[in-house]
């Protein structure tokens, strides 16, 4: 399945990227463009900063390691996805991600196989 009109990268090959891959023409969402509210102070034991070391489970409540888990997500062969296929997945996170999956790599594998699914539920 293809997004944005067929003209997108398919879901199922969304990957992570490191910051070093991230280009400047990607579509990054701001903390402005989010839907929902989170907190955006570091708890103790976190850095806003080290988002990506900072530990293996994804914070749904912490702004700033939604934004980065967001604005990492590429399509096939690195492609950009646009912001509001990033918002469709921050409304995933929020709405529909069961609480007993744990750890940045198995939500992204369980965002990869509903994404199709899920997406015309999408409320904005």
């Amino acid at each position: 399945m293809k997004f944005h009109g067929g003209r997108g990268p398919a879901l199922s090959t969304i990957q992570q990227v490191s910051q070093q891959e991230k280009d400047d023409d990607m579509p990054a969402l701001t903390k402005s463009d989010l839907h929902y509210e989170y907190s955006w102070k570091a708890v103790t034991g976190d850095d806003p900063n080290k988002t990506l070391i900072d530990a293996d489970r994804l914070s749904r409540a912490e702004g700033y390691e939604v934004l980065y888990f967001l604005n990492h997500l590429k399509g096939k062969g690195g492609v950009d996805l646009e912001k509001k296929t990033r918002l469709i997945v921050e409304w995933m996170l929020h709405a529909e991600l069961p609480g007993t999956i744990q750890g940045r790599k198995k939500i992204h594998d369980w965002v990869v196989a509903n994404f199709s699914t899920l997406k015309a539920g999408y409320p904005f």
